[in-house]
């Protein structure tokens, strides 16, 4: 739950309630998600998951 992905994911809420879900939502949300998941901020939460440590973005306060 990067900072960036958070924000991403809010937008596309707004887009899924504020549009009919057609092709042209589905292909918008497939692309955001493919974008969130490549991302530096992405790719450092995957590997802080694998690897069993808090990703960069993660301040000292947040980590539990």
């Amino acid at each position: 739950n990067s900072p960036d992905a958070m924000r991403k994911a809010k937008t596309l809420c707004h887009q899924c309630h504020q549009n009919p879900i057609d092709q042209q939502l589905i292909h918008y949300t497939s692309k955001l998600i493919a974008d969130i998941r490549v991302s530096p901020q992405g790719q450092d939460g995957l590997q802080a998951f694998l690897e069993k440590r808090s990703p960069s973005w993660v301040t000292k306060s947040q980590d539990k």
